[in-house]
């Protein structure tokens, strides 16, 4: 809106100060050109540092879970197969939570 503004003052109203609205267009194109590199530059070090600190996304334990208890205070059952499985079904008998593989 500004650089349109600027072209608009420039040609139409004033065309003898055509290179005083050049040189503005210019100086408002090389802040928004240098803005956004800058504002990238700062995230991706701010995402360099949070890897650094915090070992980054992964977010997998490292370990096996032990599954004993669920947040109730049911005892758990983990079927064979059910570790590798994508999906799984859950399956709560009183006291006991089985937890298997979808057939």
């Amino acid at each position: 809106m500004i650089l349109g503004l600027i072209w608009w003052r420039a040609i139409v109203e004033q065309p003898d100060q055509l290179e005083v609205g050049a040189l503005l267009w210019a100086a408002c194109a090389a802040f928004t050109l240098t803005s956004v590199v800058g504002w990238v530059a700062w995230n991706r070090a701010l995402a360099k540092r949070r890897e650094r600190q915090y070992g980054g996304r992964s977010g997998a334990p490292d370990a096996p879970f032990v599954y004993e208890k669920d947040a109730l205070g049911r005892s758990v059952v983990i079927a064979d197969g059910a570790d590798g499985a994508r999906h799984l079904r859950a399956e709560v008998d009183g006291a006991v939570k089985r937890i298997g593989k979808v057939d």
